[in-house]
């Protein structure tokens, strides 16, 4: 008994040895002043995580710091905790480290990597190399200003994804592309395919990137758009270029190759940076970003010290910014597609009329203007989708030429063609895989009226009954037909005479008279003789150029504004002298000095100084010995001069008229200026413009009628002046006005 307590005290003993030790004193235990605490977690920070190949294992600047039981924080000695790895540093992967102290163990990973090799030297090598195995992409994302696009390559197919469109396109056996666009209905949310128009090879390559370069260039394809821009890089117009490979220390072994440059494009200052990466296997393009920064014209200058572009002081920040992003991965690739051309292009269909297959080959006759109308039959598959596989018609003359003179189209199943002139016409009606063919045997519309008619300067023709022209002037004759008729005829005088001819030229005929007078020209059909027509031309003397080329001269235009020509003759009644020509009022300001001389009946303009040669202003006279405009070489237009008989009818005259199809009431406005020159504004500025009058004997005849918005020509015939108004016929026979108007001053 004495054994057992004695062991019994001895324990005790060694228990109090163990919670007594060298802690701070304990309130709860006033007779052992201290008590150790026990060791909860470890945590690590400082720890070198990476190593290159054959590299000595290392902890770097580890520290440990242990959590207590009393939820205190102790920092532990190097000497105190022990570090275990069995890491083959000669071997690239990843391993784990555990780090020991008392009962408690932390981890941590390290990585031993290959050492970055600079596998091409330049980054054109690199860029060759990353087009080289284009081929191992399999899918992708763009991401620039306009938002995402995935696009991914399958087997023989591309497709393109964006927030509401899919876009899939096949090459076909031919070697064309098929296109298909795929959808959400807006009302049903069932998906709708549609035919995307002529795509090309180009957009087999994957996404589209032609808003980089400003819509000038058609670039497909990351490996085409890095190329692209590589190569503007390196042009003769981009500067401050500047290129380098940099290592990536937070991605392995990968590297980027990185350019800029700066170029003036469609007159903006430009700065371009180019970042792309390969992938660290199979080496394609599997990275790119394109950043533009875009300076207006007035914000950037060149310094003429240094001979370099640089930003105006004052402007804070690009005009524009533009970044392109693209990431690109390998792997595998869709074996088929979803949308292919299977799925809607026709395998057969037939043309019948009137539920009857036409045969390959059959002819249609019809007159112009007579329409033929086929429709699109027992089509295979049934389910297909023409707005996807298009079914165009094509149209060929008899020698197999390409004629604008027959229209054809195909329209919900129902092909129509119809011929404005007559002949003979092959037609091709083809969808991708099928091709039907028919003729057209076109004739003439029947003759039931034919009337003269002259040529005006637009080589239209203008039916009329008689004609005033100076000697040995030219005019066209050609008669009016019914339309769709046969315009086919000859011309002759009525009574031959040695002082006039008629001839053949061309489609027409032509008229010169060298004696003033009054001449004959009749007309026939060559489609039908009983059909014929007298045009009446009456030739006066030419008159005076001396007496023409004097004075002021006019032209009010839209564009250009006031145009002025001042003739001072050398003397009166002379045929040379000075000229100043100006422009005021419009999109263009000039002037220039000139001399004028008629040399074999040509008016000779020739600029007295260079500054009037640049201005690309002068003179010409037409063959009616009007007195046109020209600028930069093109003719603007008649001018009229100033200084014209008025005998005091000057001022605006007003007529109104009842629109026959609205009710509306609209307006006409006439001002005779004193000078002989007149605006008008008819039916509500559908024309405009000016024109020159004389009056005779209560009679107003008005001419060089110049239309300030491009419509039409027009005249007022029949005009009859008393007791303040003026009564006319308003002609425009292009869109067959012919109104009888009465103006009120």
């Amino acid at each position: 008994m004495k054994k057992f307590l004695s062991c019994l005290v001895l324990v005790l003993a060694l228990l109090g040895l163990v919670a007594c030790g060298d802690c701070p004193e304990c309130p709860e235990c006033p007779e052992c002043p201290e008590v150790k605490t026990s060791v909860e977690s470890l945590t690590l920070s400082g720890q070198k995580t990476e190593f290159k190949v054959g590299e000595t294992f290392e902890v770097g600047e580890l520290v440990v710091k242990a959590t207590l039981s009393d939820d205190s924080v102790v920092e532990v000695a190097n000497d105190k905790y022990t570090v275990e790895q069995s890491a083959d540093m000669n071997v690239p992967g990843t391993y784990a480290v555990l780090v020991k102290y008392e009962n408690q163990v932390a981890a941590y990973q390290i990585k031993v990597v290959e050492e970055v090799v600079e596998e091409y030297a330049t980054i054109n090598a690199a860029l060759e190399a990353g087009v080289a195995n284009k081929d191992k992409v399999a899918k992708g994302v763009v991401v620039n200003n306009l938002g995402e696009i995935e696009y991914g390559f399958g087997n023989g197919f591309t497709y393109l994804v964006n927030g509401t469109d899919e876009l899939y396109y096949q090459e076909l056996e031919d070697g064309s592309v098929f296109g298909v666009n795929v959808y959400a209905d807006f009302f049903t949310g069932e998906p709708v395919a549609t035919y995307v128009y002529e795509p090309s090879v180009d957009m087999l390559k994957g996404a589209d990137f032609s808003s980089v370069f400003g819509y000038e260039k058609n670039v497909y394809g990351t490996e085409d758009l890095v190329n692209e821009l590589y190569a503007m890089a390196n042009a003769e117009t981009s500067f401050n270029f500047v290129e380098e490979i940099v290592k990536c220390s937070d991605c392995g072994s990968n590297l980027t190759y990185n350019f800029s440059f700066d170029a003036i494009i469609n007159g903006y200052y430009e700065l371009v940076s180019v970042v792309f990466a390969l992938d660290n296997e199979a080496e394609f393009i599997s990275e790119v970003v394109v950043s533009i920064e875009g300076y207006y014209e007035e914000n950037y200058s060149l310094n003429e010290e240094t001979n370099e572009y640089q930003i105006n002081e004052g402007v804070y920040g690009a005009d524009f910014i533009s970044q392109v992003v693209v990431a690109q991965e390998a792997g595998e690739k869709l074996a088929e597609n979803p949308h292919g051309p299977e799925k809607y292009v026709y395998e057969s269909f037939d043309l019948t009329k009137e539920e009857v297959v036409v045969e390959e080959g059959a002819s249609f006759d019809v007159t112009v203007g007579e329409s033929v109308e086929l429709n699109v039959s027992n089509v295979q598959p049934e389910a297909v989708v023409p707005g996807v596989d298009m079914i165009n018609v094509s149209i060929t003359d008899a020698e197999g030429n390409e004629t604008w003179l027959v229209s054809g189209s195909c329209y919900d199943g129902v092909v129509s063609v119809t011929a404005y002139g007559p002949g003979v016409y092959n037609v091709t009606v083809a969808s991708t895989k099928v091709s039907k063919t028919f003729k057209l045997n076109v004739a003439s519309a029947q003759l039931v009226s034919f009337a003269a008619g002259v040529v005006n300067q637009f080589y239209e023709v203008e039916e009329k009954s008689e004609v005033t022209v100076y000697v040995n002037s030219e005019v066209l004759v050609a008669p009016v037909v019914n339309a769709y008729a046969n315009d086919a005829f000859t011309a002759e005088l009525k009574e031959e005479t040695d002082n006039a001819t008629v001839v053949e030229a061309d489609e027409y005929y032509a008229f010169t008279a060298t004696v003033p007078g009054t001449y004959e020209v009749v007309l026939k059909s060559a489609e039908n003789t009983d059909f014929s027509a007298v045009l009446t031309v009456v030739v006066e003397e030419a008159p005076s150029l001396g007496g023409l080329l004097s004075g002021t001269y006019k032209l009010e235009s839209v564009m250009l504004g006031t145009a002025t020509a001042i003739f001072t003759p050398e003397s009166e009644g002379a045929e040379k002298g000075t000229l100043e020509i100006s422009l005021a009022g419009g999109y263009v300001e000039a002037s220039g000095n000139f001399t004028y001389e008629v040399s074999g009946g040509v008016l000779v303009v020739t600029p007295a100084d260079a500054g009037s040669a640049m201005s690309g202003l002068s003179v010409e006279l037409d063959p009616d010995f009007n007195v046109c405009l020209l600028y930069n070489a093109f003719n603007q237009g008649i001018m009229t001069k100033e200084g014209g008989s008025s005998e005091g009818v000057e001022g605006l005259y007003i007529a109104h008229i009842i629109h026959p199809m609205t009710g509306m009431q609209i307006e006409y406005r006439l001002t005779l200026n004193a000078d002989g020159t007149a605006t008008y504004d008819f039916s509500g500025s559908w024309y405009y413009g000016t024109c020159n009058y004389e009056v005779s004997e209560g009679t107003i005849v008005f001419s060089n009628f110049n239309a300030m918005l491009g419509t039409n020509p027009i005249s007022l015939n029949d005009v009859f002046f008393a007791e303040g108004k003026i009564s006319c016929t308003f002609v425009c026979e292009e869109d067959g006005t012919n109104t009888a108007l009465e103006f009120t001053k």
